[in-house]
């Protein structure tokens, strides 16, 4: 192999060169430097750290919520978020659906009077 592992760990941290200017030695890319480092078992240090103080601009703005469905608390990635999940929303909607069949169900039983007349089996037993 053309790296050396010495010789890479010299560079890094010895001289405490970027990774872009020991690739430009070996006339490769930055990342590919980091790559060959890890594969030869070299412990990375972390270049680039936030200055002390430093914070997100979004921090605190999330929002906890109430699911409309099982009632369980969760922190909603948007202000509209109703639902903690996907299946908690189709239940819903599925519930919504039946409740409304149940009150209307003469309005549904117009065209439809065999799958009315099942329903209405299945309720009684």
């Amino acid at each position: 192999m053309k790296y050396k592992k010495e010789e890479l760990e010299k560079l890094i941290f010895e001289e405490k060169l970027s990774y872009e200017e020991i690739g430009r030695r070996y006339e490769v890319t930055g990342a590919y430097i980091r790559k060959v480092s890890r594969k030869l078992g070299i412990e990375l240090p972390t270049r680039q750290k936030n200055p002390s103080g430093w914070k997100p601009h979004n921090v605190g703005k999330a929002k906890r919520s109430s699911c409309l469905f099982c009632k369980d608390t969760f922190t909603g990635f948007h202000n509209t978020q109703k639902f903690c999940g996907h299946r908690c929303s189709s239940d819903y909607r599925k519930e919504k659906k039946f409740k409304h069949y149940m009150a209307n169900q003469k309005e549904y039983c117009i065209d439809r009077y065999v799958f009315c007349k099942t329903l209405d089996l299945e309720r009684t037993k």
